[in-house]
């Protein structure tokens, strides 16, 4: 009787040493099941909720992240005035690049030699854009602007027609390989056909 008596108050002392178990508001966290002792005091969530927890923020991080990263300039302007056959003039002064294309150079004080059909290129998009208005739209593989200051493009005419491509599709310019961009192998593909069909640039001197 006496032994089962000692049982019992050591079963009681050790109960004073136990730590309680509650539920608390956590900051910045849903109602977690926490574990807390008065001393030393602290909070601790826990932890496969917290796991759980930051694994969604990092995912709503990266979402964000690449979602900023796609964005690329794009834009209704009107060209004041075409420098060649892939360079052009805004009314605001704004000098755009094509992109992905190259046509042949015209002579002018940056080139002393004219290239073969690089007056006939000039011609081209004088026809397609001068005095009218053009979406532009940049491109997510590259920066907005080159390093001579010019802005980085795609050109549709208001009637849909993609520029860029027309000007590889008939001959009036090459395509770009050397940078990456969405419309490269498309581009390739086209100047491949204009050259054999002798179209344009690929035409005998």
């Amino acid at each position: 009787m006496s032994s089962e008596y000692e049982k019992n108050i050591a079963f009681k002392n050790d109960m004073k040493f136990i730590k309680p178990t509650t539920t608390v508001q956590c900051k910045n966290f849903a109602t977690f099941r926490c574990f807390f002792s008065t001393s030393p005091p602290h909070v601790r969530c826990c932890r496969t909720s917290a796991l759980r927890y930051m694994y969604r923020l990092l995912l709503l991080i990266v979402f964000f992240c690449l979602s900023f990263s796609v964005i690329v300039s794009a834009e209704w302007a009107k060209v004041k005035y075409v420098v060649d056959g892939d360079t052009i003039i805004l009314e605001s002064n704004q000098r755009v690049r094509l992109l992905g294309v190259d046509t042949p150079e015209i002579k002018s004080k940056y080139n002393s030699k004219a290239e073969y059909y690089g007056q006939e290129a000039k011609q081209f998009m004088r026809q397609l854009v001068q005095g009218k208005k053009v979406w532009l739209e940049g491109e997510k593989a590259q920066a907005e602007y080159d390093k001579y200051g010019r802005r980085l493009a795609y050109i549709f005419s208001e009637d849909k027609t993609f520029i860029n491509r027309e000007l590889v599709r008939l001959g009036y310019a090459q395509a770009i390989r050397y940078f990456p961009y969405e419309y490269k192998q498309e581009f390739i593909l086209l100047e491949k056909g204009a050259r054999k069909s002798i179209l344009g640039m690929w035409k005998k001197k």
